[in-house]
Order: structure tokens, then sequence, then C-alpha cells
């Protein structure tokens, strides 16, 4: 009787660590690039906003100013020019890939960052629809020299076609000459582990994920991931 009701309890828990491996696997991790749909399991998370807002910054690895051969990143200490812990790469660095997050033991840790002036987030639409949709592409945007379209050193922050997220345009790409709109959002953060100051204000650090958020304006403190939020962290 003893061993009977052993072995059931084994199977038992064999089956709840199945059960919970099964959750595990769909709820993630999500690609870097990829937009948030309505059955994902991190739809409807509350995020908060930065105390500075982030910037694109690049470290120009060959020296001679923003080209494809350089990498970018997503920068939230903006007193600093040096690519700092928890940084986010928008593009691979080597085997670091876009989304990943920079930490103190990585080589391009603390590396010289040169501000990436005139980008905005923009979409080009797929389907001549009146506003941001599910398909559309999403693209950290340089006025300089095509201010209306898709172009040359434009970073994609989702996939198009075969081609993958945080990559950077090239002339005589696919998707070059798209038009583009300005993508009203605001990059905000999921407060994964609870970290707070005394006052009560989120900390971002390495577990919290970033979106490029739709759901409320810059004047909000926070927002929701909703439909069509991309993921900007792995």
């Amino acid at each position: 009787m003893v061993k009977e009701l052993f072995k059931a309890s084994v199977i038992g828990a064999c089956l709840v660590l199945l059960l919970c491996a099964s959750a595990s696997a769909y709820s993630g991790p999500f690609e870097f690039g990829s937009k948030v749909k309505s059955e994902d399991t991190d739809i409807s998370r509350l995020v908060h906003g930065y105390t500075q807002m982030p910037q694109v910054w690049f470290w120009d690895a060959n020296g001679n100013g923003f080209d494809r051969g350089d990498f970018i990143y997503l920068h939230f200490n903006n007193s600093s020019q040096r690519t700092d812990i928890d940084d986010v790469r928008l593009t691979r660095y080597y085997d670091l890939m876009p989304g990943s997050k920079v930490r103190s033991i990585d080589e391009d840790f603390s590396r010289m960052l040169t501000f990436l002036s005139g980008w905005r987030i923009v979409f080009a639409d797929s389907y001549g629809s009146a506003g941001y949709s599910l398909d559309d592409g999403v693209y950290i945007h340089m006025d300089a020299g095509h201010s209306g379209v898709v172009g040359q050193g434009d970073v994609r922050l989702t996939p198009f076609s075969n081609i993958a997220s945080g990559t950077i345009v090239c002339q005589g790409d696919l998707d070059a000459g798209r038009p583009v709109t300005t993508l009203v959002q605001t990059i905000r953060f999921y407060n994964e582990n609870g970290d707070e100051t005394i006052s009560g204000v989120p900390i971002y650090d390495f577990p919290d994920d970033v979106y490029m958020d739709i759901s409320l304006d810059n004047a909000s403190p926070c927002g929701f991931v909703v439909v069509n939020n991309v993921r900007l962290s792995v």
C-alpha cells in the first residue's frame, strides 16, 4: 500500500513538472523584434517609463562615422558616453545577439559611444491601411537624405521578409525605399524583480524586459503590454 501511494505521488509530481515545463516553454522567451499578440503570455503587463528617456547611440568601431560596421545600442545613462551595464544591443556584436544586455564582463562594455542624431522610430505600412498594424515593419530611422522612406543606415527593429531584426538596411535591400510614418510610442520596461527606490520608483536592471510601447503616450509614467508592442530585449 505504501509503495503504491509513493508510486502515485511520484507520478503526480512528474505530471506537475511536465505541465510546468510546457507552460514555461509556451511563455517564452520571445525573440528580439517580435510583436506582442493577443494570445501571448506577457500581454497586459504593467510597464514603466525611464527616469531618463533612452537614446540610440553607436560605437564607431572603425572610426569613420556611422556605417554598417558599427554597433548600435539603446543607451540608458545619457550622462555617460560609454556603453553601460544593461544597455540593450540593437544590432549584433559578434556572438552577442540583438536584444541582449551589456554586462561588465562583456568585450563591448565601457566602449566610447556617439549619439545617433536625427533618429526616430517609424513604421512602413504593409497594406495601405490608415495606421500601424501587426504586419508593418518597424525601424530606427535616420532622416538625413531619405526622410520619407526606409533608407541606408536604418535599423530594423522587426524582421522584414527573410531579413532578421537587428540588421542595418543597405542600398538595394528589398525594404529600401518603402514610405515610413513616425510611430507614436514610448520605450518602457517590465519590472520583473520588483526593485524600487525608497520612494517607490521602479528600478530598471538586468532581468527586466524592454518594450516599444504604444499603449499610452509619453505623458504617462507607465503603460501596458498591448498587441503590436515590439519586444526590444531577450
